[in-house]
């Protein structure tokens, strides 16, 4: 047999063994608990209302076209995990429609990733470890023990990200700076299911 044809055999079984692999049993990799703690308030039909200290600005953030799916890697890991997709709108976040991306391609960590600002808003969650972190190399991101709005609302272990978005555990993002850098808002009322 020549050179080329001992070639395309081997090829030929090399994609067909590659294409046969199947995974018998999948892993379930759930989302990790401290991920799912901050971030597990943004669903289809939830909403959070926010306002500036002077009450001359009112903005309401809300969650649309929600979808939740699963993802699969059946080829090396053999994991199933979930993936969460969503536009946020809002008026002073940012003048765009946030993306919104929260999933766990594998048994180890999550992130949480909002796009629209002209940058990213990103943080990973490990499991087993209870704080999160950004993986940009340039993002500042800080846990604040306690944190009190002008409302008087007290809030525990709020993630700090770049001095601009604050989160809390159960609720989301509690307060921001405006897209013109101006002014900040706080949260004033929140709705999830």
């Amino acid at each position: 047999m020549n050179k080329t044809a001992c070639f395309f055999c081997f090829i030929f079984l090399l994609f067909f063994s590659y294409s046969c692999y199947k995974c018998k049993d999948l892993t379930y990799c759930p989302l990790p608990e401290t991920g799912e703690t901050y971030f597990s308030s943004y669903t289809d039909s939830s909403f959070w209302i926010y306002q500036n200290r002077n009450q001359s600005k009112i903005d309401s953030v809300y969650v649309e076209n929600y979808k939740s799916s699963r993802i699969f890697d059946k080829t090396v890991d053999c994991v199933e995990g979930e993936r969460r997709e969503m536009i946020i709108r809002s008026k002073f976040l940012s003048s765009n429609s946030i993306s919104c991306l929260y999933e766990n391609p594998n048994c180890e960590s999550s992130y949480f990733v909002m796009q629209g600002f002209g940058y990213s808003i990103d943080f990973s969650a490990r499991n087993g470890v209870d704080t999160l972190y950004s993986i940009n190399t340039w993002s500042n991101t800080i846990t604040i023990d306690s944190l009190i709005l002008p409302t008087g609302s007290r809030f525990f272990n709020v993630v700090m990200y770049n001095g601009r978005f604050w989160f809390a555990p159960h609720i989301g993002l509690i307060q921001y700076v405006s897209q013109e850098n101006n002014d900040t808002l706080f949260l004033i009322k929140h709705f999830s299911k």
